[in-house]
């Protein structure tokens, strides 16, 4: 009863303090949800009548063994062998790593197969959902999948960052900072093909798809590539904070929201903002007070009730209610 109580006070704690911060939806790749809640069904349940045509050879084979099969492919090569006929269908439906992230990361899923990235299985997926919820460069909420590396970040290590694992542009543009030719760049590196929208906040319009590389996989296969730019690393210069603010808009382009699932409570950990913070912010005396961060950072449900606890301004919503 006493654990009861202390929920309910906690979810009247965010329904008063708390909001979603819908700004942050515009600049990556984002979905209307009425779409998903059109095409969810589609995508992640089989069909309710049984099937009338086999697997072929792969009949021969133990369900085990085809979903391990299954479970090794690309996230691109799974769905399209799913797509086969309704057998197909059936049994990756039936994987559990399958029905959990196309019904809580579905965003995330279908930018993989728009972007036609082909480097990370079902499983990657999956444990980026369950696995640890920090970003991987600091340790906030990491509310954002970078999709290049299947990695969670939050939007500050995004923008700011500058670890070469967030390093992102297009293929044509790293081959003539490096001094090789664009084909010779793209028959070697893997790429992805980014879509358009309204990226950066509304400030990039991107209405031109670009083949993007990244810092990584150029530099594991050219290892002995002079640098010569800021796409490498090397020490800082005015080469490298002219070339900063071309290529952050890029990683916009490849990242997605993507939620939590506590793997054994299923608990669903989506993001918070505080409305005390945004509030007092808007009257131009925030940052006097406290960080400028606070004012604009996304929270898992333990972060925010922790900021709650010294936050005056969400006490005096609290208080106000």
């Amino acid at each position: 009863m006493a654990s009861d109580d202390a929920k309910h006070q906690e979810d009247i704690i965010f329904a008063l303090t708390s909001y979603h911060r819908e700004d942050y939806d515009r600049p990556i790749i984002t979905t209307p949800p009425g779409i998903h809640a059109l095409v969810q069904p589609f995508i992640t349940d089989a069909f309710t009548t049984d099937p009338t045509t086999t697997l072929g050879c792969l009949q021969v084979l133990p369900v085990e063994i085809i979903v391990e099969v299954c479970r090794a492919m690309d996230i691109i090569a799974l769905f399209r062998f799913r797509q086969a006929n309704r057998r197909a269908r059936q049994i990756v439906s039936g994987i559990k790593a399958y029905r959990d992230t196309t019904t809580h990361a579905l965003e995330s899923f279908r930018a993989i197969m728009r972007l036609d990235i082909t480097a990370f299985t079902i499983v990657d997926l999956d444990g980026v959902l369950h696995g640890p919820p920090k970003c991987a460069t600091c340790d906030r909420f990491g509310y954002l999948l970078f999709l290049p590396s299947m990695q969670r970040c939050c939007s500050t290590c995004l923008e700011c960052c500058r670890k070469q694992s967030y390093s992102i542009a297009p293929a044509t543009t790293v081959a003539k900072l490096i001094g090789i030719r664009h084909r010779r760049l793209r028959r070697v590196v893997a790429s992805t093909r980014s879509l358009t929208g309204p990226f950066l906040h509304g400030e990039y319009r991107g209405n031109k798809r670009y083949n993007l590389v990244t810092q990584d996989d150029v530099a594991r296969e050219f290892p002995d590539v002079e640098p010569k730019s800021a796409f490498f690393p090397g020490p800082v210069s005015k080469a490298f904070e002219a070339q900063w603010g071309k290529f952050v808009r890029y990683r916009y382009m490849v990242t997605t929201f993507i939620h939590h699932v506590d793997r054994g409570s299923g608990i669903i950990e989506q993001r918070y903002s505080c409305d005390g913070c945004r509030k007092f912010a808007e009257k131009g005396r925030h940052y006097i007070y406290t960080p400028r961060n606070d004012a604009t950072a996304c929270f898992s449900r333990g972060e925010f009730l922790e900021h709650f606890r010294t936050c005056r301004f969400a006490h005096r919503l609290w208080k106000g209610c």
